[in-house]
């Protein structure tokens, strides 16, 4: 390749990083008993082209080494779920590559950190027994150092930009867009009833699950699901704080959805567990109506995912449109400024 840049040759990449990401998912909820039908297809979000904007630019594959890092160490902390070395060092790992691929990335150091730190409280049962153990104390200070030595060299060169200046009823209103996403792509154009429908659609199973594994998480099958659950929902949500202060606007921009994508792939991994759960209640009748009420919102968390979807193909041809209309408006401005270049030196002018 050279020094040549190669679209082509980034988007395969990228593709690659989705692929390796999909069979890491499918695998890890199968180790946790979660795989079913709509767990299963909850990886088609992966490809979904509500993201177009990151799929076919040819030069957005942080995007998807950000969140390869932010589910797959999820997935290492769920399977794992003992503070041992290893897990550790994949951990830092994760948020290096994290940090390094979209500074949104950062916020997983922070995540991981109290993951790794419930892990360590669990294994030794209490706070008091904690402080005794040498081995989790020597584990968790190596994993301080890594996060202050990674924050280091995140924040050396970095350079601050200026916050977005809006009203709060703005971010407001581009905080629930996001939160509905790809249901809501609009955040002026589209009423607040149907933000918060689609927020709640999305993220109304996250919400009602976690209270409960956190309930009964000394018990191994919730504790994985918990880890694996809340530290990509409080990735999800961390990254649209950020961009609802810093990049806010009258839309989501395609690119944001590589990251979005999760909230409705969390949604459906919440019902699965719910109905793993529900397994527990004596009561048949109670186990019928609530596997129904799951499947049901399945249903409809899907079928509106496939309606977005395919709204996106509209949105990818405007988009090709702007993009050739940008290209051809570029192309004149060189022209003009290269031929009034010429008639400078023609006639003696020095250009400032």
């Amino acid at each position: 390749m050279g020094n040549t840049w190669h679209p082509l040759a980034s988007m395969v990449v990228s593709a690659s990083l989705v692929a390796v990401l999909a069979g890491v998912w499918i695998w890890t909820i199968g180790r946790l008993g979660l795989l079913n039908w709509w767990t299963a297809l909850s990886c088609v979000c992966l490809v979904s082209p509500v993201q177009y904007e990151n799929m076919i630019s040819g030069f957005q594959t942080a995007f998807y080494a950000m969140m390869l890092a932010v589910a797959g160490g999820a997935c290492v902390l769920a399977l794992i779920h003992r503070l041992t070395r290893f897990l550790v060092v994949a951990s830092l790992a994760c948020v290096f590559v994290a940090a390094f691929s979209v500074a949104s990335g950062l916020v997983l150091s922070l995540i991981f950190s109290v993951g790794l730190l419930l892990i360590a409280l669990r294994e030794a049962g209490s706070m008091r027994e904690l402080v005794r153990s040498r081995h989790l104390v020597m584990n968790l200070g190596f994993a301080l150092v890594g996060v202050v030595l990674i924050a280091w060299l995140f924040f050396a060169n970095y350079r601050t930009l200026p916050v977005n200046r809006t009203s709060n009823v703005s971010l407001l209103a581009y905080f629930l867009t996001a939160l509905s996403f790809p249901f809501v792509k609009s955040v002026v154009d589209t009423p607040l009833q149907i933000k918060v429908i689609s927020s709640i659609l999305i993220w109304g199973p996250v919400v009602a699950i976690i209270p409960v594994l956190l309930r009964n998480w000394r018990s191994v099958f919730e504790f994985r699901t918990l880890l694996l659950l809340s530290s990509i929902a409080a990735f999800v949500i961390g990254f649209i704080i950020l961009i609802t202060f810093g990049r806010s606007y009258l839309f989501i921009s395609p690119r944001y959805g590589t990251v979005l994508v999760w909230s409705s792939m969390l949604g459906l991994l919440a019902l699965a567990v719910g109905v793993r759960l529900m397994e527990a209640v004596r009561s048949r009748a109670v186990r019928r109506v609530a596997v129904l009420v799951c499947n049901i919102w399945v249903i409809a968390l899907l079928s509106a995912n496939v309606t977005a979807a395919l709204a996106s193909f509209d949105d990818m041809r405007r988009y090709a449109e702007w993009r050739l209309a940008m290209r051809d408006a570029t192309l004149a401005l060189l022209a003009t400024s290269e031929a009034a270049l010429e008639g400078d030196q023609k006639t003696g002018c020095v250009v400032s």
